[in-house]
């Protein structure tokens, strides 16, 4: 028998099955790169609300921005204190945060309820009209301690505040 003859062979006994194989493999890679493609566009056009608290000259500010490349709708924010279930001390109400919007708000004095660490409930829809909640806990007066070899410790110098997630819902 020659090559030729028997690879006509293979094709005629499992032709049918390597078609079938092949066009099954083709279905699973074009539904791939669907799903794929659709969270890419999700990404691409939801909102990211990015919260943080940092000390002034003699406030404490908090910086709400939407990273994101969609509209945050119905954006609001519950703020108190850490000890407490539900933070109920503040509620800040931003509406609508277009993409890469910006709001700061002053909190009140340093030496205040929100100089050190509170808690924050932050809720707001997308376009999509489905509710995003996250629960964190910012703290303004982060500090950082700058040290020399050789020399005492520096003055500690607040940073920008630094949020831990608690729990996404």
């Amino acid at each position: 028998m020659t090559p030729f003859e028997i690879v006509t062979l293979v094709l005629d006994l499992f032709g049918e099955y390597m078609l079938a194989i092949s066009t099954a493999v083709l279905v699973i890679l074009i539904l791939r790169q669907n799903r794929n493609d659709r969270r890419q566009r999700r990404s691409a056009t939801q909102p990211a609300i990015v919260v943080n608290a940092e000390t002034g000259e003699n406030d404490v500010m908090i910086h709400f921005t939407n990273w994101g490349g969609g509209t945050a709708v119905d954006v609001h924010a519950l703020l108190g204190d850490v000890d407490d279930d539900k933070p109920r001390a503040r509620m800040i109400d931003l509406g609508l945060m277009h993409p890469h919007g910006e709001h700061a708000q002053s909190l009140g004095p340093i030496d205040g309820t929100f100089g050190a660490s509170f808690k924050v409930a932050l809720y707001y829809r997308d376009s999509d009209d489905v509710a995003h909640h996250y629960d964190f806990v910012l703290s303004p007066r982060a500090a950082n301690a700058v040290s020399i070899v050789g020399e005492e410790h520096h003055e500690i110098k607040p940073s920008r505040g630094i949020g831990r997630r608690i729990d996404k819902r």
